[in-house]
């Protein structure tokens, strides 16, 4: 009965417009995934593991040895920061997650 109770959470019943010339009223079921990816704001993310990081340092060290070390230079030290990290780490956004959700479920999922 549990299997019942569970389809029935994932069916979408609607009643449509009748038939012409006909009492009829056909009924539509949708069957739903049961996995649901849940909707993330669009916000991009920094895809550590695809990054430069050999580029990243030498460029890094590079714009920060120009840099002298007072207190007036730290906005200029984090802009240059967030300019070099654009620049070396790859930036994506997912915006359809489903947490928990394994490489040999997401193929079955598709």
């Amino acid at each position: 009965m549990e299997e019942g109770n569970a389809l029935k959470q994932q069916a979408i019943k609607q009643v449509e417009r009748h038939i012409p010339r006909s009492q009829h009223r056909p009924i539509s079921c949708e069957i739903t995934h049961k996995i649901r990816a849940n909707t993330t704001p669009f916000r991009r993310r920094f895809n550590f593991q695809k990054a430069n990081w050999l580029d990243y340092s030498i460029s890094l060290d590079i714009e920060i040895s120009r840099l002298t070390a007072t207190s007036d230079q730290y906005d200029t030290f984090v802009d240059t920061v967030k300019r070099i990290s654009r620049k070396f780490i790859p930036r994506g956004c997912r915006t359809r997650y489903i947490p928990g959700l394994t490489s040999e479920l997401s193929e079955q999922f598709q």
